[in-house]
C-alpha cells in the first residue's frame, strides 16, 4: 500500500480539525489523548510542552512521518489533553491511562502478562527455582522476588543463573553434557537443582546467602564467584567451552545492572518496611518515581 493511500492529502489534521483546537494548547507538560469518529481512544501520549508536541500532529505531512503516525493521523476526529505539574507526573498519568484503556496505537505498558516473579527457595536435596506471573500463597512470600519486566529477559537471565549453578555442582567435560532443558535459550518455568549427596560445592558456599544478595541488588559478588568457578568445573580447554561460560557470567552482569540495581534503588525509594516485592501493576510507575529522585 503506497503512503498516499495510507495519509491522503486532503485528511491532513489542520484540515480535518481546523486551526482553533490548536491555538489554545498549553506550554505545559501534560499527556494527550486521540480519538478516532466514533469517539473510541486511540492513542494516550505524554510531552513536557503540550503545544510543541500537539503541533507536530497538526503539521505532519505526507511522506515525513512514519506509517504508524500516518495511519493514527488519517483515524483521528477529535483530541483532549490534561496539564499536569510535572513530567513526571505526565508520565504516571499516561502509564495508568495505557493500562486502563489499552489504546490500539500504544504498544508500551498494555499489559502484564510479561511481568515475572522468581522464587529460589533452599531445600536440604538443593534449591527449588520457579518463575510466576503469580504470586503463590502457599508458598513462603519471603522465597520471591520481582516482579520482574521482561519475558525474554528475565527468563535468559536465570537460564544463565540455573546453567552456571549446574556447571559449578556438576563439574561437566562440556555444555553439550547439560540438562536438556537447560539448553534452551530461555530458563524453564521451574528447575530443581539438585546438590551432590557428597562434597557438594554449593553447599559448601552457602549459595543461597548469594543469590538472596544478588537478587536484591546488593552485590554482585556471586557472578564473579560462579564465573570463576564455572570456568574451573568445566575444565575450560576449549575456546568454545570458556566462550559458554563467558557469556551466561555476561548475561548474569547485564541483569544485574539494568533490573536488580533499579529494583533496589525502586525499594529505597518507593517501598515502606521490610516489603521487598513490587506490584506488577506499579512497577512501571515505581521506576519513574525512583529515577526522579
Amino acid at each position: 500500500m503506497k503512503i498516499e493511500e495510507l495519509f491522503p492529502a486532503g485528511r491532513i489534521l489542520e484540515e480535518r480539525l481546523g486551526r482553533e483546537p490548536f491555538e489554545a494548547l498549553p506550554r505545559e507538560p501534560g499527556i494527550y489523548r486521540f480519538y478516532d469518529e466514533r469517539g473510541a481512544l486511540l492513542y494516550v501520549g505524554k510531552a513536557i510542552n503540550l503545544r510543541r508536541r500537539l503541533f507536530t500532529y497538526r503539521r505532519a505531512l505526507p511522506g515525513q512521518v512514519s506509517r504508524k503516525v500516518s495511519r493514527l493521523i488519517s483515524c483521528i476526529s477529535s483530541f483532549d489533553y490534561e496539564v499536569t505539574d510535572s513530567d513526571q507526573e505526565a508520565i504516571l498519568l499516561e502509564n495508568r491511562w495505557i493500562r486502563q484503556k489499552r489504546p490500539p496505537f500504544n504498544h508500551i505498558n498494555k499489559t502484564v502478562e510479561t511481568y515475572y516473579f522468581v522464587y529460589i527457595r533452599p531445600e536440604p536435596w538443593g534449591l527449588d527455582l520457579q518463575l510466576s506471573m503469580n504470586l503463590d500463597p502457599e508458598l513462603g512470600k519471603e522465597h520471591y522476588f520481582g516482579c520482574f519486566k521482561g519475558h525474554g529477559r528475565v527468563r535468559r537471565a536465570l537460564g544463565s543463573l540455573i546453567r552456571l549453578l549446574w556447571i559449578c555442582e556438576n563439574c561437566p567435560p562440556g555444555p553439550h553434557h547439560l540438562p536438556v532443558q537447560l539448553t534452551r535459550k530461555l530458563a524453564p518455568h521451574r528447575f530443581q537443582l539438585q546438590f551432590r549427596e557428597s562434597g557438594s560445592f554449593l553447599q559448601s558456599r552457602e549459595i543461597h546467602h548469594q543469590i538472596t544478595s544478588w537478587m536484591l541488588g546488593e552485590s554482585e559478588e556471586l557472578t564473579e564467584g560462579l564465573l570463576a568457578s564455572g570456568i574451573e568445573a568445566m575444565a575450560c580447554e576449549t575456546p568454545f567451552a570458556r566462550s559458554y561460560i563467558e557469556q551466561c557470567g555476561e548475561m548474569l552482569r547485564i541483569f544485574y545492572r539494568r533490573m536488580l540495581l533499579p529494583h533496589r534503588r525502586i525499594r529505597e525509594v518507593c517501598l515502606e518496611g521490610d516489603e521487598r516485592l513490587i506490584q506488577q501493576d506499579e512497577l512501571d510507575d515505581f521506576l519513574v518515581v525512583s529515577a526522579q529522585k
